[in-house]
């Protein structure tokens, strides 16, 4: 099984904020005196801590099937639904028959100011499409 995953740098932009969010509010409920207070405090803090453990294991596994774990949930895609995987102005998306596009979190343009900036990450993720169509041809090679 093939794992595609943003650099550790991706990764880690999208990890931190929400983690340290997370232990800001640990350190208000730790200093809240009322039960609201120590409630919003401790579960705010719990429930950003699940958000920025999903954001650091945001990827795509290319094996028997595609599966896209995303933010909420992960999805298992037979290879016999997808059509192909392409770059398009939102990020990595696949293409499945019939002409749906499902976009793949993991891989996401962004919306930076900086035209440089921008077409260095498509060149990134037109790297990671042509990875994941030499995988897909592969799996259709073998049928």
């Amino acid at each position: 099984m093939e794992t595609l995953a943003p650099v550790r740098l991706q990764r880690l932009a999208s990890f931190l904020p929400w983690a340290l969010v997370s232990l800001i509010l640990l350190w208000g409920g730790q200093l809240g005196s009322d039960t609201s207070d120590k409630v919003i405090g401790f579960g705010g803090a719990a429930i950003l801590a699940v958000v920025s453990y999903r954001a650091a294991r945001m990827r795509l596994m290319l094996g028997d099937e595609v599966v896209i774990v995303g933010w909420f949930r992960t999805r298992r895609v037979p290879w016999s639904e997808v059509e192909r995987f392409v770059v398009t102005e939102r990020g990595l998306a696949m293409r499945m028959r019939g002409g749906l596009e499902e976009q793949i979190p993991a891989f996401p343009m962004g919306g930076w100011l900086f035209r440089s900036m921008r077409d260095s990450m498509r060149a990134d993720l037109e790297r990671v499409c042509a990875q994941a169509e030499q995988a897909r041809r592969g799996r259709r090679g073998r049928r």
